[in-house]
């Protein structure tokens, strides 16, 4: 229990590594009833002149280092290059600061356990965050199974996604495996978590493989899994990164349009850009982060309908019915019909909902749910399908955590305040 943060009502954030990724949360943060976004760290001089355009109340910093000595932070959200997420949150935990980190958690189990073990010696929370896996509609889903809807407890989880990931701008360790680059690094948590959440138990085993069918990267742009669960249900999941065919396409209310916004013929443009050699990723990479020409998260003002885009499209199937995505909402299959419910799935929630479970651990006591034991779960299964890939065998799980009751319970839409950025607004306290 914290009862300074009760005083305040909010915890005061740090945002550590300011590049795309954390364009998709910096909103959040600033926005939320739960938190105020205080100060921000990057080594790259120009995105700190912008992050301080953006946000001029805020601090800036040129390190992690110096953000987590910021005694007036409460917490420390972490989207720093993964190679780096281990080191970065131990530091944090070190000046008993909280935590949220980017998928993935890590780059190795033994990076997990040290992130676990410096949080627990510190007395800090750690939240593994940022995945598509906690959306709405997958906790609807999730939900649905384990109620008396009579539609019976979920057999099979089925996950298929296709993007254009490999083709966007990439810096080298993006698409480096060895430093945590690739599809099943950078974008398996989202399928992983899911599936741990929709088949309701433990991860037992993988099987998985892996696909590097693009020269001019290095790194996986395929994978595909086949997950057991130890309560018998089973779990697939596959995302296809090479952008030929996109998921947005597959659905009724889609368009051949990427995560980029780029249709069919500009991804074969940048295909070829890329087999050339003619391509400047660095100055497109620029041009993708805050403040840039082309920001990858924009704001969103409108809703819009679900795409099956990192998640893909999914399809739960129960004893007596199936599941799956309604453009806002999900939609149920079974022996009276189907029925859609709304869930009100847009991007909305994204990153709200680590927010206010932090700020329900912190203030009011409350167990986490996608604790640094559930992002060491995650990290495991990724790292199985990697290594069943080379060794073409099935890999048996040890680190592995059921289900929170909690997560279902918990609010997976944090209310909306007035939209004001908190971080724009005097403080009594900024200083404290």
């Amino acid at each position: 229990m914290c009862v300074l943060k009760k005083r305040q009502g909010y915890l005061r954030f740090g945002i550590a590594g300011m590049g795309v990724g954390a364009l998709s949360v910096l909103s959040a943060i600033s926005q939320s009833q739960y938190s105020s976004l205080v100060a921000g760290a990057d080594i790259n001089g120009e995105v700190r002149r912008r992050f301080n355009e953006a946000f001029p109340r805020c601090r800036v910093y040129d390190s992690v280092d110096a953000l987590c000595a910021d005694e007036s932070l409460d917490a420390i959200w972490i989207s720093t290059p993964s190679r780096l997420h281990a080191d970065h949150a131990v530091l944090a935990a070190s000046r008993k600061k909280h935590v949220i980190i980017s998928k993935p958690m890590a780059t190795t189990l033994a990076e997990a356990e040290r992130m676990v073990e410096a949080c627990e010696r510190n007395g800090v929370k750690l939240i593994a965050g940022h995945s598509l896996g906690f959306s709405p509609a997958i906790i609807e889903m999730a939900t649905l199974a384990r109620s008396e809807s009579g539609i019976g407890k979920v057999r099979v989880a089925q996950l298929v996604a296709f993007t254009d990931w490999m083709l966007l701008p990439r810096t080298p360790e993006e698409v480096d495996e060895r430093l945590g680059g690739g599809i099943i690094h950078r974008q398996s948590p989202h399928q992983i978590d899911a599936l741990r959440i929709l088949c309701g138990g433990r991860a037992e085993s993988v099987r998985g493989y892996a696909g590097t069918w693009m020269k001019e990267r290095k790194a996986p742009g395929f994978f595909s899994a086949f997950i057991q669960f130890d309560n018998g249900a089973l779990g697939t999941a596959s995302h296809n990164g090479y952008g030929y065919l996109v998921g947005s396409e597959i659905v009724p209310w889609g368009a051949d349009v990427g995560i980029g916004g780029s249709d069919i013929q500009q991804r074969a443009l940048t295909r070829r850009s890329l087999r050339e050699g003619t391509t400047d990723e660095e100055a497109l990479k620029d041009s993708m982060r805050l403040g840039g020409s082309s920001p990858l998260f924009a704001r969103q003002t409108t809703k819009k309908p679900w795409l099956p885009l990192h998640l893909g499209l999914t399809i739960v199937s129960c004893d007596r019915g199936d599941i799956r995505h309604s453009p806002h909402g999900i939609y149920v299959y079974s022996d009276d019909g189907r029925r859609e419910l709304s869930v009100g799935d847009d991007t909305s929630w994204f990153g709200r909902s680590e927010i206010e479970e932090l700020y329900q651990a912190v203030v009011n006591g409350r167990e986490l749910y996608r604790d640094g034991a559930w992002g060491m779960a995650t990290l495991e299964v990724a790292l199985a399908i990697q290594k069943s890939s080379t060794s073409r065998t099935e890999i048996k799980l040890r680190h592995q955590t059921s289900v929170r009751p909690n997560a279902f319970s918990a609010t997976q839409n944090p209310r909306q305040d007035d939209g004001t950025c908190r971080a724009c607004m005097e403080r009594e306290d900024n200083d404290a």
